[in-house]
């Protein structure tokens, strides 16, 4: 539940909702309509009494003035429809947990459009910060000229005055119209929540489509084999290889489909500076037992870190040694902006079985409401082939 939230205020009579949060928006929207001439605001400023109406489509109507209140929480809308066409729309969403300080408390961000074009993107809206920005705030004023301005202010200290600097943004025209939030006629805008498959026709991302439609997170648990999919068996077993990498889990079974068993050692990270399941692998020579070298590191190795580069040492693996930078994992799909990069620190690693063969999900560790998910084939030779990339259609902001 959120504990910071939008507020839209326009000017009416409503049913209220009271809010404790000390750090809550408000976006003020007022038709007054005069002899001469009609005035449109919308104001988005930090701070007013937070109470109102759950978020809605406000319409003004010509030659009525009038106010309205709408409260906007997670994965809300707000709308604000002026007779001379103004369209003002706010969204608000949280972000995903993860490491640091706020990994528990998550920012909310708020996005705006503008006769549909978007003029903010997740700014920071409420929740928990770990370094202080400037309040931001707008004030759109419609009608006959439409004139956007956008306000930082220094965050009140005791006994220091609040500090504001002000700008005009550009004409609206230089801002595109944002075609995913306002699809075109005859066009379909994605929904969000759906699964849609950006790479590969076999089977198997058929399969893990229908999985992670019914449990987005279905990777990341230890949860029931979905459909058509087998989960390898485990065994409790710690192994102390390196300094973070214990192998709290081992498995034997073929890994890199050559028909030979594999000793496969499992670490499920959740830490400040790991997030996700990894592997370290040794390739066996048999396919009726386990031949492996005793010592578990010896002709190793680490996953996902050597698929992503297989000439990294193994020191310089997340988990195995001192080093700075992650060896992501991209994975591309068909279009030339559908593209999943897994942080190797934050990378969920799961093996499963479909048709005979044996696969590796690809997850983000830093679970979230959505997102990518990979399936990879590791040949014989250890590489890995790219198999399908999968997308949970994001909330739009």
């Amino acid at each position: 539940m959120l504990k910071y939230a939008l507020v839209m205020l326009c000017l009416l009579p409503t049913t209220v909702l009271a809010w404790d949060d000390t750090n809550a928006l408000a976006v003020t929207c007022s038709y007054t309509h005069y002899s001469s001439f009609d005035h449109e605001e919308a104001t988005i400023a930090w701070g007013p009494e937070r109470k109102g109406e759950k978020a809605h489509v406000q319409k003004f109507m010509r030659a009525k003035s009038e106010e309205n209140t709408q409260v906007i929480g997670e994965r809300d809308t707000g709308d604000c429809i002026f007779p001379s066409g103004l369209q003002v729309r706010m969204k608000v969403d949280v972000g995903t947990a993860g490491p640091g300080m706020c990994g528990g408390d998550p920012a909310a961000t708020m996005s705006l459009w503008i006769n549909r074009r978007k003029v903010a993107t997740e700014w920071f809206a409420g929740y928990c910060k770990e370094e202080k920005e400037p309040a931001v705030s707008f004030k759109i004023l419609g009608a006959k000229h439409l004139r956007v301005e956008k306000c930082h202010a220094t965050w009140k200290k005791d006994d220091i005055p609040e500090l504001s600097v002000c700008i005009d943004l550009p004409d609206l025209k230089r801002y595109p119209i944002d075609e995913l939030e306002y699809p075109s006629a005859g066009s379909k805008a994605p929904v969000a929540g759906e699964v849609v498959i950006r790479y590969g026709k076999n089977e198997v991302c058929r399969e893990v489509k229908n999985a992670l439609h019914k449990e987005f997170t279905v990777f990341n648990y230890g949860a029931d084999a979905p459909g058509k999919l087998q989960w390898f068996e485990w065994q409790d077993n710690e192994v102390r290889v390196a300094k973070d990498f214990h192998g709290y889990q081992v498995g034997i079974f073929d890994l890199n489909n050559d028909g030979r068993l594999d000793r496969v050692y499992a670490q499920n990270y959740s830490t400040n500076y790991m997030i996700g399941n990894h592997l370290l692998v040794q390739y066996g020579q048999s396919n009726t037992k386990l031949i492996v070298p005793d010592n578990p590191l010896e002709r190793a190795v680490a996953l996902p870190c050597h698929i992503a580069n297989q000439n990294a040492s193994l020191n310089g693996c997340a988990g195995f040694g001192e080093r700075s930078p992650d060896y992501d994992l991209a994975i591309h799909g068909t279009g030339a902006k559908d593209q999943a990069v897994f942080r190797e620190r934050y990378t969920n690693l799961t093996p499963f079985r479909f048709r005979g063969a044996t696969y590796l999900a690809v997850t983000e560790g830093l679970i979230g409401k959505d997102g990518y998910a990979g399936v990879l084939k590791i040949r014989p030779d250890g590489s890995a082939e790219k198999t399908c990339l999968l997308e949970k259609i994001r909330f739009h902001m």
